[in-house]
């Protein structure tokens, strides 16, 4: 074996981990610029209108399709690759709230008393945590596309990014109640 191969893997392995890097990236920001938009209707977050998220990378309705004869390999990556985009669109849905949510703490941290002053750090623990949950389903979406046979997709769970939110709405809550009176 000669020295150049070890350099040449090392060297393919890095140009795949930057590549990868740079879809997150990509794909992060763009959830954080429509989230900038403000699609999501103000108002209470259901967190049932996220339930379907957790249906809809399951394994079963795949399986269903692929028992019928006349299901070719074309149209179960088809499938795929759809339900991908169409569970994307909830992802930015719940970065829009959480986005929206999140403004509403921080003008409420800003108003609040200097005795509520760990509500800063705590603003910011859970938008680390936020975004960091999204980067981590995205990569696992971002694997399951590779041609190695969906390495990566498995069970993606959902309902961390949906208590998180449902976490910032408890915390901004008791504030605008407070705020309105």
């Amino acid at each position: 074996m000669t020295p150049w191969v070890p350099a040449i893997a090392i060297c393919g392995i890095g140009v795949m981990l930057l590549g990868l890097g740079i879809l997150l990236w990509v794909r992060l920001n763009g959830y954080r610029r429509s989230s900038a938009r403000g699609t999501a209707a103000a108002g209470e977050f259901s967190p049932a209108r996220f339930d379907p998220m957790t249906r809809l990378l399951g394994d079963e309705d795949l399986e269903f399709l692929r028992q019928f004869s006349n299901c070719k390999p074309e149209l179960a990556k088809q499938w795929e690759r759809e339900r991908r985009q169409i569970f994307r669109l909830y992802l930015r849905e719940a970065a829009t709230e959480f986005q929206r949510l999140h403004a509403a703490a921080r003008l409420l941290a800003a108003n609040a008393p200097e005795e509520h002053a760990d509500l800063v750090g705590k603003l910011m623990r859970q938008q680390v945590t936020f975004w960091s949950t999204l980067a981590k389903i995205e990569l696992r979406l971002a694997l399951g596309e590779l041609p190695l046979g969906g390495l990566g997709l498995g069970k993606i769970d959902v309902r961390k990014i949906v208590a998180l939110i449902e976490a910032m709405q408890a915390d901004v809550r008791p504030g605008l109640v407070q705020a309105s009176v």
